[in-house]
């Protein structure tokens, strides 16, 4: 399996499909849940933006809400996404994400380490709020 930490692709995504991740952070930065990558949907690409959402399977009781968790899996790292679960009492348990990826990121011109990272969060978080 690839490394997602710092590679967050749908090709990376389609070889983690059946695998299971952990999930922590939120308002409960102690909780830790786990949930199962279910689905990996291409939502087609062009010469500047990679789309696709991921479907994850959440616990029947789950307390997540909209916001930026930290996902961690044993072989493709830690990294952060914001998840969308289903509303609480609907009955269903999936969490979406929605990627909308830049392919040609200025790297060069991006803050190093954890800035990074997160001007890279804030960037995928602006493309999802605004779609």
């Amino acid at each position: 399996l690839p490394k997602l930490e710092g590679a967050l692709s749908l090709s990376n995504f389609l070889a983690y499909q059946g695998e299971s991740f952990l999930v922590y952070g939120g308002e409960d930065a102690r909780e830790v849940e786990a949930m199962r990558l279910v689905e990996v949907l291409d939502k087609g690409a062009d010469d500047r933006v990679e789309q696709f959402w991921l479907r994850f399977q959440g616990q029947p009781h789950s307390m997540l809400k909209k916001s930026v968790y930290n996902i961690e899996h044993s072989i493709g790292g830690r990294f952060q996404l914001w998840l969308e679960p289903n509303l609480p009492g609907s009955g269903e348990t999936s969490i979406w994400v929605r990627f909308n990826i830049l392919k040609h990121f200025d790297h060069a011109a991006a803050p190093k380490g954890i800035e990074q990272e997160e001007a890279e969060l804030a960037a995928v978080i602006a493309e999802q709020a605004r779609s």
